[in-house]
């Protein structure tokens, strides 16, 4: 919940310091309806809430009142709605804060014009009101009576018929005087706005470079080292599919080898030279079996190992490239909408100079013809 000084600004008639005044234009001053009341705020928290909630007030009405013909019943409901509801959160404070609040609302009341009977019923009335829990009564009549405060008054110095359309006349370089005042504050709070979104844009820049770091040291690495493994798994695969197959065609002769000694042996007639012939034959099959099943057997525990590690591996990879992809999104969805806020800001500031431009140039025409005016009498 932001201060309490703000809420009045835009009521108060234009000697308030509006360079002060900080307001975001997409939001109230005040927090939004569903934030919590009894919370407990600083005396200089509060202040500073109601004088820039009056100051942004006094801003709105004198742009609106020094333009064309307007509709203002409507945009003077839309200004008091919003006044009442800021108001009613803004005073639904702790205990603590009474008195700096009510020193406060004085102060204020005293600025506008408030005679110290008027001021001291406003702070009187504001304490019935929270002890009754109705704040929004308070908040209505409180917006009625600074709202009079804003009201153009023509000058009354001169009562003559003569100084009559002059009066008007300079009533309305006065109020001109005050439009330029209001769009220097709704320029003071886009380009705070556009402050802040370019400390984003310098924020961003480190969040790239985060994602960066992350993508060399992280994600890049560990993808690098599951296809390396996964090549070593699939060359593992053609090995041990190549030593299957010599196991089996090994395994095949020296079965054959055995059949052959086996037969020879028990042929009385064979001689010993070809039956010592089949014996080498069958040993030499049979070494050759073994070397390819030992082959086979720790090709087989290689590829489990490789197997192993590439799927350790691509856990970590599928983990960190998830982390990456995580920061990318949200690093594109916040230049997205930092870059259209950016876009806006400029639209809303070039709105608020060429504003700013032609009240002063109306300004100054109708000085230059007042001042001619005065001359010739």
């Amino acid at each position: 919940m932001m201060s309490f000084a703000p809420l009045l600004a835009v009521l108060l008639l234009p000697h308030i310091d509006g360079a002060n005044i900080y307001r975001d234009t997409k939001q109230p001053v005040l927090l939004a309806h569903s934030v919590q009341s009894q919370q407990v705020l600083a005396s200089g928290q509060i202040a500073k809430a109601w004088s820039n909630l009056v100051s942004a007030l006094w801003s709105d009405l004198v742009i609106e009142g020094a333009g064309e013909p307007i509709d203002f019943a409507k945009s003077d409901k839309e200004t008091k709605d919003t006044f009442i509801a800021d108001c009613v959160l803004t005073m639904d404070v702790h205990i603590d804060s009474y008195d700096s609040v009510d020193k406060v609302v004085d102060t204020k009341c005293r600025k506008a014009g408030g005679t110290a009977l008027e001021c001291s019923d406003m702070t009187k009335t504001l304490g019935q009101a929270r002890e009754d829990k109705k704040l929004k009564p308070w908040c209505e009549k409180t917006f009625t009576w600074f709202s009079a405060k804003t009201k153009p008054r023509c000058t009354k110095n001169c009562n003559a018929l003569l100084c009559k359309d002059r009066c008007k006349q300079q009533d309305r370089i006065y109020d001109l005087r005050d439009k330029i005042s209001a769009y220097d504050i709704k320029m003071n709070t886009a380009e705070t706005k556009e402050k802040r979104m370019k400390k984003v844009t310098e924020d961003q820049k480190t969040a790239l470079a985060k994602i960066t770091e992350h993508d060399k040291t992280k994600c890049t690495p560990l993808t690098e080292e599951v296809n390396k493994i996964e090549a070593s798994q699939k060359s593992s695969g053609k090995e041990l599919d190549a030593a299957i197959k010599a196991a089996a065609k090994t395994g095949a002769e020296q079965e054959k080898g055995f059949e052959a000694m086996k037969k020879l042996s028990a042929d009385k007639k064979a001689s010993q030279s070809d039956k010592d012939k089949a014996t080498e034959a069958y040993k030499k099959a049979k070494y050759a079996s073994n070397d390819n099943d030992d082959k086979k057997s720790k090709l087989n525990k290689s590829l489990k190992d490789v197997s192993g590690n590439l799927k350790e591996a691509s856990v970590k990879q599928e983990f960190q490239c998830k982390v990456l992809k995580e920061m990318q999104s949200e690093y594109d969805a916040v230049n997205k909408e930092n870059e259209a806020a950016l876009k806006a800001i400029a639209t809303e500031k070039k709105e608020i100079k060429d504003g700013k431009d032609k009240a002063a140039a109306d300004k100054k025409t109708l000085e230059t013809s007042l001042g001619a005016s005065l001359k010739a009498i």
